[in-house]
C-alpha cells in the first residue's frame, strides 16, 4: 500500500498540502456523506503513515549527524548582568500571569462587604438572644421586668440588705 498513490499527492510534497488533500477527500469518502467505509479506512490509514514518514524526515533533517568522537559545543559564558536581566523578566512575566485576588484589586467593596457581613452577623446574634427570651443586663431592668409579672414578688414585703444576708447564711446550714 502506497500511501502517497491513495491520497495522489507527489512524494516530497509537504506536510499542508497533504493536509489539504486529505481534507479534501474525506468529504468525498466519509460514510456519513455516501462513501465507502472501506475506503475511508484505507484512506486514513495512508494519511496516519504518510503524516509518520514526514515527521521522521523533519527529525532526520532537524539533526545533523556528529561524530560521536568530537566533544559537544561548550556553551557560551554567561555574564551575571545578563543573568539577572533574565531573572528580572521571568518575575515580571510572571507577575503578570497570575491574577491578583478580587480583594486587593477592590478593596473598597471588600472593606464594605466584610462590615456589612459583620453588622449581619450582629443582627443575628440580637434577633437570636431576642428570641430566647434574655432582655437587658442591667440589674434594675431585670429586678423590675420580675417584679410586674410576678403577683407573689409584688405582695412580699421588702426586706433590708441586713436580712437578706441572714436568711442567706440561714439557707446554707
Amino acid at each position: 500500500m502506497d500511501p502517497y498513490a491513495i491520497l495522489g499527492v507527489p512524494r516530497g510534497c509537504s506536510r499542508d498540502r497533504v493536509k489539504e488533500v486529505f481534507r479534501t477527500m474525506v468529504q468525498q469518502a466519509h460514510p456519513d456523506h455516501g462513501g465507502d467505509s472501506e475506503a475511508f479506512v484505507l484512506l486514513c490509514t495512508a494519511y496516519r503513515q504518510l503524516l509518520a514518514e514526514l515527521d521522521a524526515r523533519d527529525e532526520a533533517d532537524r539533526t545533523p549527524p556528529r561524530d560521536w568522537h568530537e566533544p559537544a559545543p561548550s556553551a557560551p559564558p554567561v555574564r551575571r548582568e545578563d543573568y539577572l536581566a533574565w531573572m528580572r523578566q521571568v518575575a515580571r512575566e510572571s507577575a503578570r500571569r497570575r491574577a491578583a485576588p478580587w480583594w486587593r484589586r477592590h478593596p473598597r467593596e471588600a472593606r464594605a462587604g466584610l462590615l456589612g457581613l459583620i453588622g449581619l452577623v450582629g443582627c443575628l446574634v440580637f434577633a437570636a438572644a431576642m428570641a430566647l427570651g434574655m432582655r437587658s443586663t442591667a440589674p434594675g431592668a431585670r429586678h423590675a421586668v420580675r417584679a410586674r409579672s410576678s403577683p407573689a414578688i409584688r405582695s412580699a414585703p421588702a426586706e433590708s440588705p441586713i436580712d437578706r444576708t441572714a436568711n442567706s447564711a440561714d439557707r446554707r446550714f
